[in-house]
């Protein structure tokens, strides 16, 4: 009977199997990045055609549901596999750390998070010697570089680092997946010199795209004092590297990190303003008006305007998410058919993963994906209750900011689990900043935006820039003021990835299916958030060459002890912890059992540290170097020693 009824329910879903595809889709590729095996593409292949066959038999029967979810789900794994054994060909990682003679030619040029200059090198070769791959070089040079030119230098390069906490993000993947082989540092100046034979532009149109960004971000810094040129260029041209870090932690504390990546706020803003646009300036001229639907031209317009703020944005993944729904949008427009849906989510979902499946496992396309499904859900299911006029102006103004806070608090609360995944932090107060920044993005930022890019290749874009920019002087000065109130930065315990999957799995059962079944989603939320209640981070920490140790106190902040300053590993140790005291010199604190002299010092009567990388645990020596680093847990007698290299699959070609 129980069986009956699920099969009853599952026919009368039929209209939303197609939403389950990225999902199934997903989940295979999901196991592919969790397993620690690979197969051979033939094996693979076998197998999908296997599956297939199995398929088109039993298509007619009510086992087929089940097959074609199995096959779906193949299809990402198979997907994910092809496209790494390709990847593989074209990357191959130093098996040490070398200094080098390098000569290649600038694929990308940007700053790194201490205002250095980056260089992606592509065709490198090393004297005589072909290199696969991108050699990533920072440089202290302040010389401007085009994309393009072709350098020589000495470097020093290194295979990109391995996860620097277990089951942290893995540098080494998102490399590998990058294209890069080796990151390093420069040695010498960086010289530009004639490009031969061998480093012969392979994309002209890239590499135009890429200098006019980098030319339209000098004119912003030219034209607008240094903050407002900083949010200016993440907002025209997606280069977020100017935005310093004050200015950045400011948007983050105020709910308002999401505005300096282009996303779906700016592509609609875009999208929307220029169909407006061009539907007005249409009505001007009664001939184009009569004999043409402004809705129709106004639609390809937008799309094609879009385009060109993707192209000029760096083809993030939030924005191409953006521009594929905002397309969909304006086609549904052109076609007469329903121009939001959930259909159109998982379309836009399903052929990013098709394209690049190891953006899975991005956070851009976690969160971007989590908040616009939860908004067009919640608009399905509530449409008609929400469904009102707004006569008068107050009302309208009332409407307005009313919706400004519902899509506010549906994206925080969409978003909240994979915010908690990947940076331990929470934004209390992202209601006051979107409601106040609201207005300020929407009437004196984006439009002004907008038409400072129109009116560029006119050279009259500086008034329209300069509005812009005193949108942005507000803007920066609302979310000082938010970002100063108290817990502005609330940091939290990260959730496990088993909690993040049945929270993520919960919520899109709710959200995706339509019958009363749905509310099952609800629990598998509940049993996701409840471990969360007993889960504590880590009670120690080192780092992979043992010189850099974290103590957790009991009020659950971090003491890190390092002879040199390391701000990037801190801050990936402190993640989650209330806060962060960092020290140069061995330093006893008996408030939380940490005994020291000159030499060494002695947590807890079982954890020995000094800071030339020597650690012993229960008298026991611990080898960071083999660990790659690793966190000890201490909790009701017992202990718990998780290093990096046991969280890691050997088997994947960016660990090999």
């Amino acid at each position: 009977m129980f069986f009956k009824n699920i099969s009853q329910t599952i026919a009368k879903e039929q209209t939303r199997y197609f939403l389950w595809l990225p999902v199934l889709f997903g989940f295979g590729i999901g196991f592919y990045f969790l397993t620690d095996f690979e197969f051979s593409l033939i094996a693979l292949s076998s197998v999908f055609c296997f599956l297939f066959a199995l398929l088109i038999c039993f298509r007619k029967r009510p086992v087929s549901i089940f097959l074609f979810a199995l096959v779906m789900s193949f299809s990402g794994y198979f997907d994910i596999a092809v496209q790494t054994h390709f990847q593989a060909e074209k990357v191959s990682f130093p098996r040490e750390k070398k200094t080098t003679y390098l000569i290649g030619r600038i694929q990308q040029t940007d700053l790194s998070l201490t205002g250095k200059t980056r260089l992606w090198l592509s065709d490198v070769h090393d004297f005589d010697r072909p290199l696969k791959g991108i050699y990533r070089v920072t440089s202290n040079v302040k010389t401007p570089f085009r994309v393009g030119q072709c350098v020589e230098t000495v470097a020093t390069v290194s295979k990109p680092s391995a996860p620097l906490m277990p089951n942290g993000f893995d540098f080494a993947r998102h490399a590998f997946y990058q294209g890069i082989s080796a990151i390093g540092y420069t040695e010498s100046n960086v010289f530009v010199v004639d490009c031969d034979e061998n480093h012969q532009y392979k994309s002209k149109i890239s590499d135009d795209i890429l200098n006019l960004r980098i030319d339209i971000s000098s004119l912003v810094q030219k034209a607008l004092p240094e903050n407002e040129a900083s949010v200016a260029s993440a907002v025209l041209v997606g280069n977020k590297n100017l935005v310093s870090e004050t200015l950045y932690a400011q948007y983050r504390n105020a709910g308002l990190a999401h505005f300096l990546s282009i996303s779906g706020l700016h592509m609609g803003f875009i999208a929307a303003f220029a169909f407006f646009l061009v539907r007005f300036l249409m009505s001007l001229v009664p001939y184009f008006a009569l004999h043409y639907s402004s809705k129709k031209v106004a639609c390809i317009f937008a799309i094609i305007l879009s385009f060109v703020y993707l192209l000029l944005s760096g083809m993030a993944v939030p924005a191409t998410r953006a521009f594929l729904m905002s397309s969909l949008v304006f086609l549904g427009l052109i076609f007469d058919r329903e121009a939001i849906s959930l259909r159109m989510t998982s379309f836009a979902a399903l052929l990013i993963l098709v394209f690049q499946p190891h953006l899975l496992l991005s956070a851009s396309f976690e969160l971007s994906f989590a908040a616009v499904t939860a908004f067009v859900s919640f608009y399905e299911t509530f449409k008609e209750k929400l469904s009102f006029s707004a006569h008068g102006p107050f009302k309208a103004v009332f409407v307005y900011f009313s919706g400004v806070l519902l899509t506010t608090l549906i994206a925080t609360l969409a978003t909240l689990p994979f915010s908690v995944y990947h940076f331990g932090t929470f934004a209390p107060y992202a209601l006051l900043g979107n409601f106040l920044s609201a207005p300020i993005i929407a009437f004196l930022v984006m439009p002004f935006i907008f038409l400072s890019l129109v009116f560029l290749p006119f050279h009259i874009y500086l008034p329209f820039l300069k509005i812009a920019g005193f949108g942005i002087l507000l803007l920066n000065k609302m979310t000082f003021f938010v970002s100063s109130l108290p817990m502005a930065n609330m940091k939290v315990s990260n959730i496990s990835l088993l909690s993040l999957v049945l929270i993520t799995f919960g919520a899109l059962w709710l959200m995706l299916w339509q019958k009363s079944w749905r509310k099952f989603g609800l629990v598998l939320i509940f049993i996701g958030i409840l471990p969360c209640f007993f889960d504590h981070q880590p009670d120690i920490l080192y780092s992979s060459d043992g010189k850099t140790i974290g103590i957790r106190s009991p009020q659950n902040e971090l003491v890190v002890f390092s002879k040199k300053k390391n701000s990037f590993l801190t801050q990936i140790f402190s993640e989650g912890y209330k806060g962060v005291q960092t020290y140069q010199k061995l330093q006893s604190m008996p408030e939380i059992s940490l005994i020291c002299n000159q030499e060494k010092c002695t947590y807890q009567n079982i954890f020995t540290f000094d800071l030339e990388g020597n650690l012993s645990f229960n008298h026991k020596p611990l080898t960071p170097q083999k660990d790659l680093g690793g966190v000890i847990y201490l909790k009701n007698g017992k202990t718990k020693i998780q290093t990096v290299s046991a969280t890691l699959c050997y088997n994947k070609p960016w660990n090999k």
